[in-house]
């Protein structure tokens, strides 16, 4: 079993590695949810370095840090919702957003006496705390009642909380959204929601039920916790670190996502045109990137090959959304997604009746075996990329054998 230094500094290594991945491996697709993303984990990875710090008796050697983790404790929250916020809605920050940090701002008001103290003044200070006085009472400052900056710091990580949940919940209801439900970037959101919530429940249990000293020692527990939990998921899918999230487009309908009854879509030069128009954010390098992945997972996989195959399941077996995929679709295959699919599958048709004993199968078994699921669709299919239908293909073989 851990003790609680261990957990702080497994804490700290985890947090560490991932803020400098996310720090230097940020592509450029969205970069300001590359930000926000950063600045959560860095004003998270501080908070805790400086917690440790005075925790295990260290706060000597890094005097003037005493009493400004208050501080980036209350941009933790603010970074995590507007990072949310971008990803969800792809709303860019304003000067009103700035409100965000109002907290921040009081506090650092409020204790600007104190911060500028000599080193000699605050170590006295800090020789006289008790634990309860470093982390629950606060009468340093100018204005401020003695709990008044923890009860703040308390009902900003409750409304951000709520307010995230709401994002969630609008995303998942709503038809213009940007993230799938089940996606890894749609997993990460809930699980980062989802474990920040253990820094609210388990204090305020241990608060009522038992003394506030186990309360505290609860707050940092459950922090430690929800950090070591986030950046586990995080180095288990490091594509949430460095592809960044979506710009913010209209969804792809329905319709669009489930091939119809012929297999086949017509789509006429000038909606091929508006579907090129739809993607202009994504660049070349970023759609080489998925085009990289994308083959690789067809060629390995071949999920084209169950009947059912769409847009939806393509974005779940590749991890990317559906709109980049979309996008690599259109303008670097140059075709809509189900001729992609299409030909997909005669190419995987094509090398059956190369192969001698495959030919032997009837053409109506080559073609469901390769992802068809009538006869009709199979030949419309064939003979568009090919040119010839599926039976003088297959006879073109055997006379060139003779």
């Amino acid at each position: 079993m851990f003790d609680k230094k261990t957990l702080y500094i497994i804490s700290l290594a985890l947090l560490l590695a991932v803020a400098i991945t996310v720090s230097i491996r940020r592509r450029e697709e969205d970069r300001q949810a590359g930000r926000w993303l950063g600045a959560y984990l860095w004003t998270f990875l501080i908070t805790i370095f400086i917690s440790y710090v005075f925790t295990f008796g260290y706060g000597e050697q890094f005097i003037h840090l005493l009493r400004t983790a208050q501080f980036t404790f209350m941009l933790v929250m603010p970074c995590s919702f507007l990072y949310m916020r971008r990803v969800l809605k792809g709303r860019e920050f304003r000067p009103k957003d700035l409100l965000h940090f109002l907290l921040p701002l009081i506090y650092l008001v409020d204790m600007a006496p104190f911060f500028l103290l000599s080193a000699a003044a605050k170590v006295d200070v800090l020789k006289a705390m008790t634990p309860a006085d470093l982390n629950l009472y606060y009468d340093e400052g100018w204005f401020m009642p003695r709990y008044g900056h923890v009860l703040l710091r308390y009902g900003q990580v409750i409304f951000y909380w709520v307010m995230q949940i709401l994002l969630l919940r609008q995303n998942a209801k709503n038809n213009q959204v940007i993230i799938d439900a089940g996606s890894t970037q749609w997993r990460w959101l809930i699980w980062l929601t989802v474990t920040q919530m253990f820094t609210i429940i388990l204090p305020g249990f241990v608060a009522v039920f038992f003394s506030a000293e186990d309360a505290l020692d609860m707050v940092k527990i459950s922090t430690l916790i929800a950090v070591v939990g986030q950046c586990y998921f995080l180095l288990l899918y490091p594509a949430v670190l460095y592809s960044g999230a979506s710009i913010w487009f209209p969804a792809v309908s329905e319709k669009a996502d489930k091939a119809p009854a012929s297999g086949i879509v017509e789509v006429k030069p000038e909606a091929e045109a508006d579907q090129q128009a739809e993607h202009p954010y994504y660049t070349q390098d970023m759609l080489d990137e998925v085009a990289t992945i994308v083959r690789k997972v067809m060629e390995d996989r071949k999920p084209f090959l169950s009947p059912s195959f769409g847009l939806r399941e393509m974005a779940n077996v590749t991890g990317i959304s559906m709109h980049k995929l979309s996008a690599y679709i259109n303008r670097l295959e140059g075709k809509n997604f189900h001729g992609y699919v299409n030909e997909m599958r005669i190419q995987y048709c094509l090398g059956k009746l190369e192969d001698g004993d495959q030919r032997m199968k009837t053409l109506e078994a080559i073609g469901q075996e390769s992802g068809f699921q009538s006869r009709v669709t199979f030949i419309r299919a064939f003979k568009k990329v090919t040119g010839v239908n599926p039976s003088q293909y297959k006879a073109g073989i055997q006379n060139n054998e003779l």
